[in-house]
């Protein structure tokens, strides 16, 4: 007869007890799933913290796509990479070159991250000294139990049902960040009482740089138990590393909160007050009752008077910092479950009996298990943001297939919130904290969903307007009428702003420096002065140039934004005077800062409607402009291709090619099949323009 080792016969406890907490943090999202039709597609968001969905989607598709430095896609404000979620960043990167939605990760990553928090919790529990029975009830109560909301709803708010930070079983159904922030807090807590200071480090660092809330609480918890720690040298090496691994990122975050894009973070828009004492009393009401009873346990045991007093401050410290003027206060509650359960499974240390340890378990388990039930209910009516018709689901991918993602999506606050996270792109409004001055925008997009006016749209380098039902319930014009739409379906409409220009406009553009785009535009205008062209330079500077001048200068991102000279010798040197020497009416030359060419655009538009016939030489002022005839100059000898030039290639009317086409060109990552389809036109310098050119020229005024 075989006989089943004690070990084993633990080691499957753990790991059905492992996947029944997974399981049952999961319920409402498998529900969802299983509950789509063929016409509404589940989101994978529920409403604890539904508005947050999109964001770590956000942080997951940026690095997929190799971001290290995060942007805010919740605002339309200029940035650069201001952000970083390391841990983040390497969870992603296994799904670079995966099809996989950004959702699915999301739920792998959830999946996976608590799976290792609940092995791991195992090892963190044994640290405090705790036999193996005493760890298997200490996890029991842990994982499964929560607190009174249940009975108590009605009456007044308890924090097992509102707040995902309280109960470890609800943070189990959150973001992946909730679950290794958690793993980090109580490994680093453990690490400290067991003397082992270097692993508590590691677990600061890596919190302040994920979840700075948790490195607070860390902070607060070891500082508060520093005794422990017995030699009072030691104890100033960690106060002294303490405070070295946390100035940066403190630092860090106090700039973050400064800069446009992430100003709200800073703001009274983004206050997290903890709800009245009887909240949490009600949330832990279970916990306390045998955290009362283990404390009365271990004051009779004087070899476990060191854990009781650590654990007692541990509860002590947290409660007192949850009320602390911070305007993040409530997070500081997050892991308060810990020590409670250590001293809870003291308090059922007599209970031996297995049937009526579960019973316990189930009995402090009713409020997670009415809040599944109340997560599912939510999701029966298959109502926005928990589901999206297929119409939606359409122009979501529409969106995501975009290589380049740059540039605004305007939307309702419902769909703004969606939009980064399922499409990639920065959308103009769409979540309470994370964008800027959110009273003001939201009035804003009505304004103009009620009066539609461009001048918006380019000041905030709006990219496409989405019209969804949401957004036809603003609208009191057809907006169809005003611009131009490249994506319709049954529910909804993507569009582009598209002034209302009447006169002839050709762009000249390339896909590097001197290759030349100035011969081909003078060109142009030597062989038609009988149109009186105005020809526009527009010259984008990188840092540290200044648009005023085009030299080096020390002025601000908000200064010198953009310069417009008008040129009035034809005799200089210089690619506007040759302009004028070629027989054009008007010559300028608009220069502005790197990304800014926005703030230009109003200027350049109030010019083109009082000039006949237009020529400009640029790429990127497609993003403002639709010309009449959009012409590219392509040098195949010239390995160098801009960014603006790939994103517009597919608008080009013609390519003017000034290698023969015999030789094989020396770009990368170009589809031939892009220009090959568009007529070519073969020039040899030093000839720019050939009759070719000239007759398709023609054609198009």
């Amino acid at each position: 007869m075989r006989v089943r080792h004690p070990h084993h016969l633990t080691m499957r406890l753990r790991a059905f007890l492992i996947t029944l907490a997974i399981f049952g943090s999961s319920l409402w999202y498998l529900y969802g799933c299983f509950h789509q039709t063929e016409d509404r597609m589940y989101t994978g968001i529920r409403s604890i913290n539904a508005s947050d969905y999109s964001t770590h989607l956000s942080w997951i598709d940026q690095s997929r796509r190799g971001h290290f430095f995060l942007q805010n896609k919740f605002t339309a404000e200029l940035q650069g990479g201001d952000f970083v979620r390391p841990v983040y960043f390497l969870l992603s990167q296994p799904f670079r070159f995966t099809s996989l939605s950004n959702s699915v990760v999301f739920h792998i990553l959830r999946i996976f991250c608590g799976f290792l928090l609940l092995v791991l919790l195992f090892p963190m529990i044994r640290r405090y000294d705790l036999d193996s029975n005493l760890v298997i009830r200490a996890f029991l109560l842990l994982v499964f139990t929560s607190g009174a909301g249940f009975l108590v709803r009605h009456w007044i708010p308890s924090a097992d049902v509102d707040i995902p930070e309280a109960i470890l079983f609800v943070s189990l159904g959150e973001s992946p960040h909730f679950l290794y922030s958690l793993l980090f807090l109580w490994a680093g807590i453990a690490a400290f009482y067991a003397g082992a200071p270097a692993l508590y480090f590691i677990c600061l660092l890596l919190l302040w740089w994920e979840h700075p809330f948790e490195a607070v609480i860390l902070i607060g918890v070891c500082m508060a138990n520093l005794w422990i720690l017995k030699n009072r040298k030691t104890q100033m090496i960690v106060l002294v590393i303490t405070a070295g691994i946390s100035l940066a990122p403190f630092l860090y975050y106090q700039h973050l909160k400064t800069t446009p894009a992430f100003s709200g973070w800073g703001s009274a828009q983004n206050l997290m007050g903890s709800p009245p004492v009887y909240s949490y009393i009600s949330a832990f009401f279970p916990l306390f009752i045998l955290a009362v009873v283990g404390i009365s346990v271990l004051r009779q045991r004087s070899d476990q008077k060191t854990l009781l007093y650590f654990l007692s401050v541990w509860i002590l410290v947290q409660f007192v910092m949850a009320y602390l003027p911070f305007p993040f206060q409530r997070r500081l509650i997050a892991g308060i479950q810990f020590p409670l359960a250590i001293l809870g499974a003291f308090g059922l240390e007599r209970v031996r009996k297995p049937a009526i340890l579960f019973l316990w378990i189930v009995l402090f388990s009713f409020s997670n298990l009415w809040l599944t039930k109340k997560l599912i209910d939510e999701l029966r009516p298959r109502q926005m943001p928990f589901y999206v018709s297929s119409a939606y689901a359409q122009a979501f991918r529409w969106l995501a297939n975009h290589e380049e993602k740059d540039g605004v999506v305007l939307s309702g606050f419902v769909t703004g919130n969606l939009i980064p996270g399922f499409s990639g792109f920065a959308s103009y409004l769409g979540h309470s904290s994370l964008t800027p001055e959110i009273g003001r925008k939201r009035s804003e997009v009505v304004s103009f969903f009620q009066k539609p006016e461009i001048e918006f749209l380019i000041k905030n380098r709006i990219r496409y307007i989405f019209w969804g039902l949401e957004e036809r319930s603003l609208s009191k014009v057809a907006l169809g009428e005003q611009f131009e739409s490249v994506f319709e379906n049954d529910e909804v409409t993507i569009l582009i702003p598209r002034p209302k220009i009447e006169r002839m406009k050709i762009v000249v553009g390339g896909h590097s420096r001197n290759i030349g785009k100035t011969s081909v535009m003078a060109g142009i205008i030597k062989a038609t002065q009988d149109l009186n062209w105005t020809a526009i330079k527009i010259t984008q500077y990188g840092h540290g140039i200044c648009s005023r001048n085009g030299r080096s200068c020390h002025c601000a991102a908000e200064e010198h934004r953009f310069a417009i000279l008008e040129e009035k010798n034809p005799m200089g040197r210089g690619d506007t005077c040759r302009f004028l020497a070629a027989g054009a009416q008007r010559s300028l030359w608009v220069r502005t800062k790197q990304g800014m060419l926005s703030e230009a655009f109003p200027a350049i538009q109030d010019i083109l409607k009082e000039q006949p016939h237009s020529i400009l030489e640029s790429n990127s002022i497609l993003e403002f402009l639709k010309p009449d005839l959009y012409l590219v100059v392509l040098d195949y000898a010239t390995a160098d291709f801009k960014a603006s030039a790939k994103k517009f290639l597919e608008r080009a009317d013609a390519c003017i090619v000034i290698t023969p086409r015999s030789e094989s060109p020396a770009w990368e990552g170009i589809p031939p099949g892009i220009w090959q389809k568009k007529p070519l036109f073969e020039i040899t310098p030093p000839e720019y323009v050939n009759q070719e050119i000239l007759d398709f020229v023609r054609q198009a005024i």
